[in-house]
């Protein structure tokens, strides 16, 4: 390890101990999943998820409205995934112990100079990246406990914005979700998490009710100032590509593994 990043390390680590009195929430998902609407309702109801003319700078082409992801912690997790061999899209198999490879402390020190300097001093801060579900215990094994909130999206809905998006094929979206819907359910079975089914984000400000309890701000869903925020940010026109809302079209096509997957993840968010 460089001087410098003994340094950062050592900076870190003094942080840290303020980050254990803290919580850190990691909103993470399908990519094309709905991870970028709920971050936002994550922000509302108090979750500190970096400097906010950054979180909130629209994606040219694809997402207008803002990907609240703060894009250098963004930009750890392609670091991670390149230096494994893969990316986003073409992932690498993961082997048992990868999150400790000695080849990732230019990420690790990364994360240290990030969180010292962007999110110390936060009694909730977080993150929102779908890269996340698959690379947790790098996360955690840096941070600390992570608490999780998860968004579980119509897996064909998700293959038609791929397609659309990336002009990616069926098969190989489909993979690539089965990918991350895998890694997202082993995250909500083995952390405190709670997940939200992106179908019910537009039932208005009350389907929001069980993540504000998540975040300790029960009630905050029957406030105006709350319900004046979401219909501001959720509409209809953030909503494409929608087969349907019934488990019927979400299962519709995929295998017997994918759909079990599909159903156990909706199970979290019941």
């Amino acid at each position: 390890m460089s001087r410098n990043g003994l340094a950062l390390r050592s900076l870190f680590r003094r942080h840290r101990r303020h980050q254990q009195q803290s919580r850190i929430i990691c909103v993470t998902g399908m990519h094309s999943g709905g991870t970028s609407a709920v971050a936002r309702v994550v922000n509302l109801l108090g979750v500190y998820l970096g400097p906010i003319e950054e979180v909130s700078a629209p994606a040219p082409g694809y997402n207008l409205r803002g990907l609240w992801e703060y894009l250098e912690m963004t930009r750890v997790s392609d670091g991670i995934l390149r230096t494994l061999g893969g990316s986003w899209d073409v992932l690498p198999a993961l082997e048992r112990g990868w999150h400790r490879s000695s080849a990732l402390e230019p990420q690790r020190e990364r994360v240290a100079e990030l969180v010292a300097a962007t999110f110390a001093g936060e009694p909730v801060w977080g993150w929102k990246d779908p890269r996340s579900c698959l690379l947790l215990p790098f996360w955690e094994d840096v941070l600390g406990p992570v608490e999780v909130v998860a968004v579980v999206r119509n897996p064909n809905d998700v293959v038609a914005s791929l397609g659309s998006r990336n002009g990616f094929d069926r098969e190989h979206a489909l993979a690539l979700w089965e990918r991350y819907a895998a890694g997202m359910l082993a995250a909500l079975k083995t952390h405190r998490s709670t997940a939200l089914v992106y179908e019910d984000l537009w039932d208005g400000p009350e389907a929001f009710a069980s993540l504000a309890e998540f975040l300790g701000r029960t009630g905050a869903e029957r406030t105006a100032e709350f319900a004046a925020a979401i219909a501001a940010w959720i509409d209809e026109s953030m909503w494409h590509h929608r087969s349907g809302r019934d488990e019927k079209s979400a299962i519709a096509g995929l295998s017997t593994e994918q759909r079990d997957l599909y159903e156990a993840l909706v199970s979290h968010a019941a």
